[in-house]
């Protein structure tokens, strides 16, 4: 006899037995859901304290830990499989092919790597270990157990063509603002002293120190750079608006426009 499995995968079919029953079952998939939060905050606390290169050479706590995450899920894959009627429609279940990929990569990185081949963290599958980030998608099934994450995420996906649009015509605004600002620096005399002249400097041509105004507005992508992060973040912005006030006063107020 079989029977269908409401939370843990809504079209697959499981055996009438132990096993299809726990693989099936709603408290089966609410631990997992704990066990996954719990992996993701392990993660977490793993960075800010490890010191260690390798599993190997871990702490005896840091082994039991990963151990533990990485038996648990094994067995529930293992569970899920063995208790499904229809492997075939199981193996077409997208959560379970993103399972599969997921405790491949944990069974290589607990097991395989520094007990077979003896690989720490710096040897040549070094980069293997970037990956186990992927494990924080395993949160993405938190949504099935939530429907308000995924109105949520939905909601985001609908307005991110109103916020694109948006950032276009912020874009648009700031490179226009850009060459404003780099013509009048470049048509504009240095004449030291934090001063600007639109004709010839008094006693000539200043030959020292570099203009700190065209430095920052010295060619578009510098201009941009500038006015994003001094004009829009607003970051420090006290010193150019001091230079703008002493070089360029008319520039100030373009400046200040930018900035409204």
């Amino acid at each position: 006899a079989t029977w269908t499995a409401k939370p843990a995968a809504e079209n697959l079919l499981f055996f009438d037995n132990w096993v299809g029953r726990l693989a099936g079952s709603e408290e089966f998939e609410n631990g997992t859901l704990a066990i996954i939060s719990l992996n993701a905050i392990w993660i977490g606390v793993e960075s800010d304290t490890a010191e260690h290169d390798s599993l190997k050479d871990a702490p005896l706590g840091y082994v039991l830990v990963e151990n533990f995450f990485c038996v648990y899920f094994l067995i529930e894959l293992i569970l899920r499989c063995f208790g499904s009627v229809s492997k075939v429609r199981l193996i077409q279940d997208r959560w379970f092919q993103f399972d599969v990929v997921l405790v491949t990569m944990m069974v290589t990185e607990t097991w395989f790597l520094p007990y077979g081949l003896g690989y720490g963290g710096l040897g040549p599958f070094g980069l293997l270990r970037l990956l186990r980030l992927l494990r924080l998608t395993r949160m993405v099934r938190l949504m099935r157990a939530m429907p308000e994450l995924a109105v949520l995420v939905k909601g985001m996906l609908v307005a991110a063509r109103g916020v694109g649009s948006t950032l276009v015509l912020l874009m648009g605004f700031l490179y226009a603002f850009s060459i404003v600002f780099v013509q009048q620096f470049k048509t504009n005399e240095w004449c030291g002293d934090g001063e600007y002249s639109s004709g010839a400097c008094v006693g000539g041509e200043f030959d020292g120190e570099d203009p700190p105004l065209r430095a920052a507005f010295g060619t578009v992508p510098q201009a941009m750079l500038t006015l994003f992060v001094q004009g829009t973040l607003l970051d420090d912005a006290t010193p150019l608006i001091t230079q703008l006030r002493d070089g360029l006063y008319g520039m100030l107020y373009i400046y200040l426009l930018f900035v409204v």
